[in-house]
């Protein structure tokens, strides 16, 4: 058994620092969900590539951020999508982000909103 084996990890983040994060917590064993958005995280169009050749499902960046998670597609602005998000979160430990603030109150995922639930 791994040290944070016992965790779930919902992840909804781009780029490195929040998938960078999720990332330690799935190398330490908790079971991490990636929501990526329906355009995708940006880190897929980022190099290096096999062969030099650009393909997003085969980005070097993407694949070492996001190893050991699960990876789903949610558009929170859209309502069936943010309730599954939500429920997601009903089961979650931990919620890594690195939306802007004005994103999390959007989507009823301030500090407040969630700690109300």
């Amino acid at each position: 058994m791994t040290a944070l084996a016992h965790l779930k990890v919902v992840e909804y983040g781009s780029g490195i620092t929040a998938p960078f994060c999720a990332r330690l917590f799935a190398d330490m064993g908790a079971d991490v969900v990636k929501v990526e958005t329906p355009d995708g995280d940006p880190t897929r169009e980022w190099g290096p590539f096999p062969d030099d050749k650009p393909d997003r499902e085969k980005s070097s960046t993407f694949h070492f951020l996001n190893a050991g998670k699960l990876d789903v597609v949610a558009d929170l602005d859209r309502g069936d999508d943010l309730a599954f998000f939500h429920s997601l979160l009903g089961g979650a430990d931990v919620l890594v982000e690195n939306m802007s603030a004005g994103e999390r109150r959007a989507w009823g995922l301030d500090f407040d909103a969630l700690a109300a639930k």
